[in-house]
């Protein structure tokens, strides 16, 4: 979100309001390092909110890199996991804690740390998909 500021109608500047610094995820600041996934018991299916506007993922390394669109308001989110392998694949979700039906009209990458998961499927090929978001990635699990 920017508003507009002018100073004696001849110099107008916009200023963001929100920036990524104030971008909550898992209870912690983001960073432009790969943060932590938070592990939940039971199924992710049953959590509340709404989830996050997703247009890119990719892996690099062992970062998970997502491009997401997300609205200013009370930029609180949780990037969550229950930790389940079925049929190859992991699913994460990405979600306000609360939402203040604010227009998802900003962008930003977020980074995670894939390390915890990574021998999860020792000398395959584990699949990451995202739940309300068309990605699949594929993570190649070393021996």
């Amino acid at each position: 979100m920017k508003k507009l500021f002018c100073i004696l109608s001849i110099l107008c500047v916009a200023i963001p309001l929100f920036s990524q610094k104030d971008l909550i995820v898992n209870g912690l600041p983001v960073e432009n390092t790969c943060m932590y996934i938070r592990t939940v018991q039971g199924s992710i299916d049953t959590m509340q909110g709404k989830w996050v506007g997703i247009y890119n993922a990719e892996i690099n390394a062992d970062c998970l890199e997502l491009g997401i669109l997300y609205g200013g308001c009370k930029p609180d989110m949780e990037f969550v996991t229950n930790g389940e392998v079925q049929s190859s694949t992991l699913t994460f979700l990405l979600k306000y804690n609360s939402y203040d039906r604010c227009k998802d009209t900003l962008k930003t990458k977020l980074k995670f740390d894939l390390l915890p998961f990574k021998n999860m499927r020792p000398g395959k090929i584990l699949f990451i998909s995202f739940k309300g978001s068309p990605f699949n990635l594929s993570y190649l699990q070393r021996q």
